[in-house]
């Protein structure tokens, strides 16, 4: 399906007509976090490029040279593939490690936008193989990744939109749905959801929804569970 189809499909599904609650342009954004949320998950968008380190320093930030840069997963150099580590253990074997440059021969990420090659990379390109960020749907001709995933877009976004509306039962319908759809357990996407911001739930009173405010199953808690 291309985007128009799947802005048709979920704007169908609503309760509410368009341009009240919703438009298409809010519909594709929705379609474009879930498009986001399958790909970081199930890595359905992998990337090579090279990344060109800077000479003399011991970190480097990623999105300076590779914007859709997300998750790395692997490098080479002169088709060697160089190992994993993490920044503990090289400073643990070799506390000046930053002042030896080297043949890189392992990497290590820095939280999400720092990466480091050990030995300190000279300037020259590294092959990096990454998942990539999607572009959004917004305005797009058609998602990225594979027909098999589209219903389950569908049904995130109707779940997110359903949740605005107060339809709080189809919005866990259509959450379980797309759980089924895209492999996961409903208290994986949930948490997934919360931690990516991508889930957004109305402010509701009790009086305003169907049953009690306490049963809600879409309201998340902001506080950490006390144990």
């Amino acid at each position: 399906m291309n985007v128009s189809d799947l802005t048709t499909s979920v704007l169908s599904g609503l309760s509410e007509t368009e341009g009240v609650y919703h438009t298409s342009s809010a519909v594709q954004q929705h379609l474009s976090a879930a498009e986001t949320l399958l790909t970081l998950a199930r890595a359905l968008h992998i990337k090579s490029a090279n990344f060109q380190p800077v000479s003399g320093a011991a970190v480097h930030p990623v999105q300076a040279q590779l914007s859709d840069y997300v998750v790395p997963l692997r490098f080479s150099l002169n088709h060697k593939q160089l190992f994993p580590t993490t920044l503990s253990a090289v400073s643990r074997e070799n506390p000046s490690w930053q002042q030896q440059p080297g043949v890189p021969k392992a990497w290590f990420a820095l939280g999400v936008t720092l990466l480091g090659f050990v030995p300190r990379s000279p300037s020259v390109p590294i092959l990096s193989t990454y998942v990539a960020q999607p572009p959004t749907l917004v305005g797009a001709t058609a998602p990225i990744i594979a027909e098999m995933w589209h219903e389950a877009l569908i049904d995130y976004a109707l779940a997110v939109l359903s949740a605005k509306e107060g339809e709080i039962e189809h919005a866990v319908e259509h959450l379980e749905e797309f759980a089924v759809k895209a492999g996961f357990s409903v208290q994986e996407i949930r948490r997934m959801m919360r931690l990516a911001g991508l889930l957004r739930e109305p402010r509701l009173a009790s009086g305003e929804v169907r049953g009690s405010a306490a049963e809600q199953p879409l309201r998340p808690s902001i506080m950490p569970e006390r144990g």
